[in-house]
């Protein structure tokens, strides 16, 4: 089975790619774009601008992803617990006894649909896929950090692309 930060990986490439710390959007995502657009543009009144404010509220989503994600990149490449510099295995061995707590957690709380189990479930899969990214980085939290920020480059992309969409931009 893929690991989810592979296939988030390759999603990513078909929309936008990343050099020399900036990312710019493929055809795929100009296509995707003008796509959007034409729903903002041709559908007029009152259909346009609720679409408009969809994908505004979308790009906003997306924004505060990045900048969380940016966040994380920074401190990733130097993170430390108790004033000592932690290791990239370190890190994926708490990850993983992390996860496994919480998905015993998560089992035993009533309700699966509450916010509790929500916040559990989501917290699992927060730590899955940075264990995943740490494996796939050998361990090396600065590459970690790199494919991080790299992420949320992309993804600063596709916001870029639902900001035009609303605005009409093809």
């Amino acid at each position: 089975m893929t690991d989810p930060l592979t296939t988030l990986e390759t999603d990513l490439n078909t929309l936008a790619t990343v050099s020399g710390g900036t990312a710019s959007a493929t055809g795929d995502l100009q296509a995707a774009q003008a796509i959007l657009a034409l729903l903002v543009t041709a559908t007029g009144s009152p259909i346009g601008p609720a679409v408009a404010g969809f994908y505004s509220a979308i790009a906003t989503a997306l924004n505060d992803v990045v900048e969380a994600l940016q966040a994380i990149s920074q401190k990733l490449s130097s993170l430390t617990a108790d004033g000592n510099p932690v290791s990239g295995s370190d890190a994926a061995s708490a990850l993983s006894a992390l996860q496994n707590a919480l998905q015993t957690a998560a089992s035993l709380v009533p309700g699966a649909s509450s916010a509790t189990a929500s916040a559990l479930s989501a917290t699992t899969q927060f730590t899955t896929l940075f264990t995943n990214l740490l494996t796939t980085a050998g361990g090396d939290l600065t590459q970690a950090a790199t494919t991080l920020n790299d992420i949320a480059l992309q993804l600063g992309a596709i916001a870029t692309a639902f900001t035009n969409a609303a605005a009409g931009t093809a």
